[in-house]
C-alpha cells in the first residue's frame, strides 16, 4: 500500500537517533522491522534491497522504511543517518511500502532532525510531542516538494542559479540575498516565494543553514576560537553568530563543542 503523507497519522514516536554505520553488507531480510522509520542521510551512500524492490540513497536523501518490511543494506564508507522510529496508523491488514522521496534541497530536513535528536529524551512527554510535530513538519516539506511539478523549467533553473550563488557567497560577510531576485529579473517577493516553493525555506533561511552547518563542522573538528569561526562563517560579529547558532540548534557554539567531545 502506498504511503499517503497527506492523510497519515503518527500513533507513537519510539526513538530518535543519529549515527554513522560501518561499511559492509547487512543481511537483515531474515527479520522484519519492529517499527516504521523515516531516515535522513547525513553523509555517504547505501543500497537497500527489499523483497520486491531496490533503491539507493545518498547524502541529502529522505526515505521511509515500512513496519514489518524486510531488507538488506550495502553500506559505503562514511555512511551516516538520522532517523525517527515511530508507529503509524494503518488500515487493518494493510502494509505500507518502503519508499525514497525526491528532495530538491534537504538543509531544512537535516536541521530539523538533528536538532530533534540532540533534544530527544525518551521519558519526556514534551519531547515526544516535539518529535511528532517534527515528523508532521517533515511530511509537509515532502508533500510540498512532490507537488512542485508545475514550477516552470525556467523558474527552476533560476532558483538553482540563486541557490548556487548563495552557496558560493555564504562565507562572505558582505553577501546578501536581497538583490538576488533583481539579478534574475524577479521582484524580491516573487523570488522569495519561488525559492521557498522549490526548497522549502526562504533564501535567508537557506543562507543561515549553510553558515551554521559550516560552523558546526569547525566546532567539532578544530580548536579554532568561536570568534574566528563566526568570521569564517560569514558573520560580522560573534554576538550575531551566537544568536543565530542558538536559534538554529538550541545550544550555544561553546555548548555544542563541549557536547561533541
Amino acid at each position: 500500500m502506498e504511503l499517503d503523507l497527506t492523510k497519515i497519522l503518527v500513533r507513537e514516536v519510539l526513538g530518535v537517533n543519529a549515527h554513522p554505520m560501518r561499511s559492509g553488507h547487512y543481511a537483515l531480510r531474515a527479520k522484519r522491522r519492529f517499527s516504521d522509520c523515516f531516515v535522513y542521510v547525513c553523509d555517504g551512500s547505501a543500497l537497500y534491497t527489499f523483497e520486491h524492490s531496490t533503491f539507493s540513497v545518498s547524502k541529502g536523501d529522505v526515505f521511509y522504511l515500512a513496519y514489518q518490511s524486510r531488507y538488506d543494506i550495502d553500506v559505503a564508507p562514511n555512511y551516516e543517518v538520522a532517523y525517527v522510529d515511530c508507529m503509524l496508523d494503518a488500515p487493518e491488514g494493510a502494509r505500507y511500502e518502503s519508499v525514497r522521496f525526491n528532495v530538491e534541497d534537504s538543509a531544512e530536513v537535516e536541521r530539523m532532525l538533528l536538532r530533534l535528536e540532540r533534544k530527544w529524551v525518551p521519558q519526556s512527554p514534551g519531547c515526544r510531542l516535539m518529535a511528532m510535530s517534527t515528523l508532521y513538519a517533515l511530511f509537509s516539506i515532502l508533500v510540498q516538494q512532490r507537488a512542485m511539478g508545475y514550477l516552470s523549467s525556467d523558474n527552476r533553473a533560476k532558483m538553482r542559479q540563486a541557490r548556487d550563488t548563495i552557496v558560493r557567497g555564504c562565507s562572505d560577510k558582505d553577501f546578501s540575498c536581497a538583490d538576488l531576485g533583481a539579478s534574475l529579473g524577479l521582484s524580491e517577493v516573487h523570488f522569495r516565494r519561488l525559492f521557498s516553493q522549490l526548497y522549502g525555506v526562504t533564501p535567508n533561511q537557506y543562507l543561515t543553514a549553510l553558515r551554521i552547518r559550516f560552523a558546526k563542522a569547525m566546532l567539532m573538528r578544530s580548536a579554532t576560537s568561536v570568534s574566528d569561526i563566526a568570521e569564517m562563517s560569514g558573520y560580522h560579529s560573534v554576538y550575531y553568530f551566537c544568536r543565530a547558532f542558538k536559534r538554529e540548534t538550541g545550544v550555544t557554539p561553546t555548548e555544542y563543542r563541549k557536547a561533541a567531545f
